[in-house]
This record gives C-alpha cells, sequence and structure tokens, in this order.
C-alpha cells in the first residue's frame, strides 16, 4: 500500500480533528498550533505554548528519549520522503489549575515532500483513560503482562492482527480459555460481517493502518463466541513501541446490553405510537357508545354498551343530562360546565374527561356530540357518542415521558427544561422580575464512571437528582442535560438585584453542602463535589439558550476558581455575593464578640439644647474599622440577624440612660430614640421584649422613643394598631422616621397612637432654594399640627434651614448644623 504524505495543513487536520489532545511543531521544534482538546486535558491557554520549543517542552521530564529524539531528527542527511518516525514514553505534567496527570505521549516526525519542511506532531493520552499504563511496561516493578492483567476493563495486545497478550476479563468476554487465544487472529474472533456490512479483516487492517499514521479511535465492533451468536462490543485502539515491536493496545467493553436496550427503546416507542393509531382507529371503527338526551322531555337513553363502558347495570345509567355530573371525576366538573353553556347555545362540542369505576379504577372518556335545534334556534336534542380512550391517554403519557423526560433519573431532560425557560424568560421580562438558572456538574464524575463501571455511576446520578429535588421546590424546573451535567431554574427570585444574587448565593452554597455528602455505592463510601455557575435571567440573557450558555461559562469558571465551588457568570455579581457573604459572617462574629458600639445625636430646641438623643449602631470591624450601618444593616435585615442586632441596640441604649440619669440632672421630657427594624417589629413577641429591656435597666418607659418607617405602617395595618397601642399603654413614645419617603396616608396617621414626626433630610437639604421641598415641608408641618404631633426636622446643616423651619413653627432640629453623630463619653461632656 503506497504511503500518504501529509502536508502541514494535512496533518493539522488529521490530528485536530481526531478529538486527541495534540501539539504541531515546525522544522526547528518551534510550536505553531495546538488543538482544543489539549487546552482542555491541560487548562493552559494557547498562547502560554504557542512559540515555546520542544527542548522547553521535554526539558523537565524523566525520560530523555523524546530529546533524543528530537535531536536524532536534526541530521544534515534527512531520512527518506514520507517516512514517519517517532518515540512514544511517559510524561508527567501539571495542569493550569495545579492536578497532576500522568501521560502517554508520541513524538512524531513527518519530513516534507518536495519543497514543503517537516512537521513535528506530539500526540497525547492521559493514562488510565484509553492508553493503560501498559504502554510503558518497561517499569522494573511490574511486567509487561502482569499490568495487562492488572486492568480493570477487557483489554488484549495485538502484534498485527495476532493476539500477543491478553487478560481474563477479555477471555470471559469472549467465553474461552485464555490459553486458546494466543496466536489467534482478531479476526478469528470476529463476525465475518461488521455492523456496517464491511468486512472484518478490512476493516481491522483499516484501523491498523490509521494507526500507523498516528491516529487513536474509538470503534464499535461485533465479536463472535464459540456458539456462534454475535456480542457487540466498544473498542479504543492505540499504537505504541514496546522494545523493538510495534504492538496495538486494544481496550474492550461489553455493549450488548447497552445495545439492547437501545432497541428495546425503540421498540417500545414504536410500539406506543402504534397503540396510539390502533387507538384513533378503534375510536373512530367501534367500541362506541351513543345517548341522546330529550330537552324538553328531560330524559335521555343509552345505546347498547353502555352498561360495560360504565361497569354499571342499565337501571343505574344516567337518565337526564344533570345526572350526567356523575359520570365525570370530581376535578373534571369544570369542563362538564363548559360542556353545557355549549348544549344551551345549540354548538357541537367535545369533552375529555376522567370517570371513576365502581371498583375503584379511573378510566378516561371522550366524549363528541351535536345539537339539534327548532326554527326558533331552541336547543331540543342533543346526540353523543362516548368512548374509552385511557389507552390512549397511557400511550400519549408515555410519549411524553420519554420525549421530556430523562429515563435514568426521571428528571427533566433539555427539551422541556428549554420549553420552561423560554416562558420563565417572557415572564421575567414582562413582570420585571429576575429568575436564576444553575448550571451544575460533578467533579471528575468520569473517574469515578470508570474505575466503578457505568451501573455504579448511574446509581450515583439517581442520588444526585434525588438530593437536588430535595433541595428544590416543586415550581422549579430540575433537569439533566446529559451525563453528569444537571441545570435548575428558579423562576422568580424576589428583591432588587442585591438581593437576588445573595439568595442565589445562599441556594448555591446549600447545594454544594447537600451534593458533597458521601455517597453510599455498593456499600462503600465516595465522595463527589461539584462546580456550580449561575446566571441571572433576563440580566445575564433574555433568551432560554444565552442563559443557560452564561450559566455553562459560570460553571467553567467554578471549575477553573479548584472545583468545589460557586461562580456567577457576571463578575460584579460574584463580587457582590462574595462581598455580602463575608459581611454576614463577620456579622456573626461581630454579634458573639459584641463589636458594636452606639453613637448619639441629639435632639435640640432652638436654644440648641438637646430634648433628646438618637441612638446609631457603629461596628468597630477589627480589620475595617469604623463600618457604616449603610454597609451592613441591609445585610442583617435579609439574614435575619437584625433581631440580634436589634435586640443589643435596645439593651445598650436603654443601659446608657440609665446611666446618664443616674449620672446627670435631666429632664422629665429628655428620651432616647431607637430605630426598630421591620423585621423585629413583625414578631409575635415584640411589644413583650420591649417590656423586659425597659424593665431590666430601669428606665422610665416615657423616656424610650421607638422610631418605625412608614413602610412599616402598611404592613398589616391591624397587627400595627394593635401592638402600637400596646406600646402606648406601657407608655413608650412613637416616632414616625423618614416622613413624607414613604407611603402612609392621613387615614393610617389618624389610627396610630403616635408623638413625633420626623422631617425626612431630602426634603430639608433644598428646603431654602427648591420651593417644591419648602411646599412639602410645609404640609407635614401642618399635617404634625392637625394630629398634635411633634415635628422633628433631620439633616438641618446651615443656619438659613434652621430659620426657615423655625419661621413656619419647627421647633425641634437634628442635624451636623448642631452636631455629628458622638461616641457617649463626648456626648456627655459637651451636652451634660
Amino acid at each position: 500500500m503506497q504511503n500518504e504524505t501529509l502536508s502541514d495543513a494535512e496533518l493539522g487536520a488529521v490530528t485536530f480533528n481526531a478529538g486527541q489532545p495534540s501539539i504541531i511543531a515546525d522544522v526547528s521544534g518551534k510550536i505553531i498550533k495546538v488543538n482544543q482538546a489539549f487546552l482542555s486535558l491541560s487548562g493552559f491557554p494557547a498562547e502560554m505554548l504557542i512559540g515555546s520549543t520542544l527542548n522547553d517542552y521535554y526539558a523537565e521530564q524523566e525520560d530523555s528519549g523524546f530529546l533524543n529524539f528530537f535531536q536524532s531528527q536534526r541530521r544534515v542527511e534527512p531520512p527518506p520522503a514520507g517516512a514517519i518516525e517517532s518515540y512514544t514514553g511517559k510524561t508527567l505534567r501539571d495542569t493550569w489549575q495545579g492536578q497532576h496527570l500522568e501521560l502517554v505521549e508520541t513524538l512524531s516526525f513527518t519530513p516534507g515532500q518536495e519543497n514543503a519542511v517537516g512537521l513535528y506532531l506530539i500526540s497525547c493520552q492521559e493514562i488510565g483513560g484509553l492508553i493503560p499504563k501498559i504502554v510503558v511496561a518497561n517499569e522494573s516493578d511490574k511486567s509487561f503482562r502482569q499490568l495487562i492483567e492488572s486492568l480493570p476493563e477487557a483489554a488484549v495486545v495485538l502484534d498485527g492482527l495476532h493476539i500477543d497478550a491478553c487478560n481474563e476479563q477479555f477471555a470471559r468476554l469472549v467465553q474461552r480459555d485464555k490459553s486458546e487465544l494466543a496466536g489467534l487472529t482478531s479476526t478469528d474472533l470476529s463476525m465475518p460481517l461488521q455492523h456496517d456490512g464491511v468486512n472484518a479483516v478490512e476493516k481491522l487492517d483499516r484501523i491498523l493502518s490509521a494507526l500507523e499514521r498516528g491516529r487513536l479511535g474509538t470503534i464499535e465492533w461485533l465479536l463472535q463466541l464459540p456458539n456462534g451468536e454475535p456480542r457487540e462490543v466498544e473498542v479504543s485502539f492505540s499504537g505504541f513501541d514496546y522494545y523493538d515491536r510495534r504492538l496495538t493496545f486494544a481496550s474492550v467493553r461489553d455493549i450488548t446490553d447497552r445495545k439492547r436496550m437501545e432497541i428495546e427503546r425503540q421498540a417500545l416507542l414504536d410500539e406506543l405510537a402504534q397503540k396510539e393509531e390502533m387507538t384513533r382507529l378503534a375510536t373512530r371503527a367501534g367500541g362506541i357508545v351513543i345517548w341522546e338526551a330529550d330537552i324538553q322531555s328531560n330524559t335521555m337513553s343509552w345505546s347498547d354498551g353502555a352498561s360495560d363502558l360504565f361497569g354499571l347495570s342499565a337501571n343505574k345509567l344516567p337518565n337526564t343530562l344533570k345526572e350526567l355530573r356523575q359520570f365525570v371525576f370530581e376535578d373534571d366538573l369544570a369542563l362538564l360546565d363548559s360542556i353545557i353553556e355549549d348544549i344551551n347555545a345549540g354548538r357541537p362540542f367535545e369533552l375529555e374527561n376522567r370517570f371513576q369505576r365502581s371498583d375503584g379504577e379511573l378510566r378516561w372518556l371522550r366524549t363528541q356530540g351535536e345539537v339539534e335545534c327548532d326554527s326558533n334556534e331552541q336547543p331540543f336534542l342533543v346526540r353523543a357518542a362516548v368512548s374509552d380512550i385511557s389507552e390512549y391517554k397511557k400511550a400519549q403519557q408515555e410519549i411524553s415521558r420519554l420525549a421530556y423526560y430523562d429515563p435514568l433519573t426521571k428528571l427533566a431532560n433539555r427539551r422541556l427544561l428549554l420549553d420552561r425557560l423560554h416562558q420563565y424568560c417572557a415572564a421575567a421580562k414582562r413582570n420585571k422580575t429576575s429568575g436564576v438558572v444553575f448550571y451544575l456538574d460533578l467533579d471528575r464524575f468520569k473517574l469515578l464512571n470508570d474505575s466503578l463501571g457505568h451501573a455504579s455511576g448511574d446509581i450515583l446520578l439517581i442520588e444526585v437528582a434525588r438530593r437536588l429535588l430535595d433541595v428544590f421546590r416543586t415550581d422549579d424546573t430540575v433537569a439533566r442535560i446529559g451525563g453528569d451535567e444537571f441545570v435548575v431554574v428558579v423562576p422568580v427570585i424576589n428583591g432588587g438585584m442585591h438581593m437576588v444574587v445573595h439568595k442565589a448565593r445562599v441556594i448555591a452554597d446549600k447545594l454544594r453542602a447537600t451534593l458533597a455528602t458521601d455517597y453510599i455505592i455498593n456499600g462503600l463510601n465516595y465522595h463527589m463535589s461539584s462546580s456550580i455557575g449561575l446566571a441571572v435571567f433576563p440580566e445575564d440573557g433574555d433568551t432560554a439558550e444565552s442563559v443557560i450558555q452564561n450559566a455553562d461559562v459560570a460553571m467553567y469558571q467554578a471549575k477553573k476558581n479548584g472545583r468545589n465551588a460557586v461562580a456567577f457568570y457576571s463578575a460584579e455579581q460574584q463580587q457582590d455575593a462574595d462581598r455580602r457573604v463575608l459581611i454576614e459572617q463577620d456579622l456573626r462574629q461581630a454579634i458573639k464578640h459584641q463589636q458594636f458600639e452606639l453613637y448619639y445625636q441629639p435632639k435640640v430646641d432652638s436654644e440648641g439644647q438637646p430634648v433628646g438623643v438618637e441612638a446609631l449602631i457603629r461596628w468597630r470591624h477589627p480589620q475595617r474599622g469604623l463600618v457604616s450601618p449603610a454597609d451592613f444593616i441591609g445585610i442583617a435585615e435579609e439574614s435575619g440577624l437584625i433581631v440580634d442586632v436589634g435586640q443589643w441596640v435596645l439593651e445598650a441604649a436603654c443601659a446608657q440612660l440609665r446611666a446618664w440619669q443616674e449620672r446627670y440632672l435631666l429632664s422629665g421630657d429628655f428620651n432616647i430614640s431607637i430605630n426598630i427594624s421591620p423585621v423585629q417589629f413583625r414578631r409575635k413577641d415584640f411589644v413583650t421584649n420591649i417590656e423586659g429591656v425597659i424593665q431590666g435597666n430601669g428606665v422610665a418607659p416615657g423616656s424610650v422613643m421607638l422610631e418605625i418607617t412608614e413602610g412599616m405602617l402598611i404592613e398589616d395595618i391591624d397587627d400595627t394598631v394593635e401592638k402600637l397601642n400596646l406600646l402606648k399603654q406601657l407608655g413608650v413614645k412613637i416616632s414616625i422616621d423618614d416622613f413624607g419617603t414613604g407611603y402612609s396616608s392621613l387615614y393610617y396617621l389618624k389610627r396610630l397612637p403616635l408623638d413625633e414626626i420626623k422631617i425626612d433630610k431630602t426634603y430639608v437639604h433644598n428646603i431654602t432654594n427648591d420651593k417644591d421641598d419648602a411646599a412639602i415641608v410645609k404640609t407635614i408641618m401642618d399635617i404634625a399640627r392637625h394630629f398634635g404631633l411633634e415635628p422633628v426636622a433631620e439633616g438641618v446643616e446651615n443656619k438659613e434651614q434652621a430659620a426657615f423651619l423655625s419661621d413656619i413653627g419647627c421647633q425641634v432640629f437634628q442635624g451636623f448644623l448642631y452636631s455629628k453623630p458622638l461616641p457617649a463619653e463626648e456626648f456627655s461632656a459637651q451636652y451634660f
């Protein structure tokens, strides 16, 4: 057979299209091409490899044969045109992510023809994959044949067409004694004609020829058992040098059962389709029961076969249209009501409903009918045909299951996932909401699947599916889209983007922890982690395809981050989620170690004398110093930690008030204002807790002012009124904070027992140069006077603002004009 000569482009096409990790270097040894399979295996970016040399590439390898081979090719006298020479050996390499790889590499040189220059080709395979450790059989601690015998799957080594060595697994696979196999040709064990109709000898010659050109491949092959029966196998071929011989290694996997299942599945689909067609024919051709109803006489009659259809005696069949209701399953009664409307309007009708027989069996019925009307277009006769379509419905459901659900895990498949996600994306854009796609991949699943076998891998996948269903809600879509890849869609997560990202991160971390719990497979424990990518829609993609693709990109980023990790598609979302997780973690430590402090800002009268004080929390972080409430209160509320933080503020503020009262002579009207979170206020024990804190610290209830926001007023107004009335009975004062920025109405103010209104600083800021803000403040002052409330102006920063407010009747002020928030000691020194 004439040797093929490959140009640079042809060699690149062969190597790169084969799917085997490969590198091409020019005649000087400079790397010029790296295919995607090698980049995926190593994790290195192409730019780090292209331009380096073979000397660099093999410099740290123990096997010096590669560099010796490279140097031997750089001789003055070139080898004959078209000749291919190569060297195969073992290498140890680190990936970009830091993992160690044990590889079998073949370095070959293809001289150029005529005016073309030669090229070097490096092809790699991970040991434990298609090429096992047999290819480096010169290791002293294991012999050549012991290595073959130790392989977990059936394996055979060919010298040309003849069997040179095999293991017991291969002997069992072909149902022959191992001693009988030595010297036989591989075609002696094969069906003469293979699946594609090609002669076995001719097909094997093609394979060996391709191996000589450096190609590796996996094919399906038909073996012949001693009884003449075929056995279908999947064979992975690879060539290697063993001392002075060129041998072929073949890893053989029995796929007879898999093929049988595929055939059976297709046969089931064909059978179901045939049943569906037969059911349609039966419905049209026979097995149909007819009923007639005379509307004027309110009577009904049935044809033969009705008793058999419904499992009832003739005297128990319905005698009127009204009695038909007993033939309809209760969940389908609304369908019957729509049919009655059609009858009354004289329209033809069709109904599919369920009927429960006396023996409890649930059957599906199809009713098709027409209505006859008189000359005045009034219905007087109804005639309908009823057929049992239960088998048809079962076939429909089975076809739907096969079409839309994964047969192994029973989860939704890619088709159903895309269908639902299209709807979710459209709804998110329409309703201005956000949802999240979680794309997860099991780390190193292939290794477990190859070492334990596909049956064990299937057990693990089924358990993963069960755990996913435990984590997510029934409204969420959980899908397996192939191999060890799963996608979950949460269609709606309420809140702004910060909240959506935070909640998604919490769900992802919970999911990652759930999947990382040990799996018990055949009585043994196995650990399996996962990498999870998240994409928010419609922000990260407004179509099903784009958002899944972006979640997939995020998942690969999680793998690059070291596996067992979570990553967002958007870098900003990732940073925000990480920041909020860190703050939440630090907040828990802050509560535990009491890292909070209270600062105090006075409320003063027109003379600048304090009439009260507002307690404002600060967080003294051990690394970041003093942290503003704006950076952590929102996260505390989202996580529920605000309850503990708020409790600390109540206790600390009341304790400080008691200390001031004991040390200084304070007026009876002097009070301390404490901000209350909506989360705190909605707790059932809120009023009881306030009473306990006040009594425990020995302060007068009238000296405590609780500040609530307008938004709290409209959430369950009855509960709000009840709690505020109980607080008033205790003697506690109530203030509405930031009045004018929320949703308060005069109706709420009329019902609530309030003492104070705080005018928000956003209106005070422009009060002297914005007539709209001035009008709003004047209106708030009028409302306060009408309801007998004390107005307090917040954010007063200059004398002009203070003068304006004083002129319209405001007498209590708060802001930097008078004092910034101060620690307790500084506040005492300045005002007491």
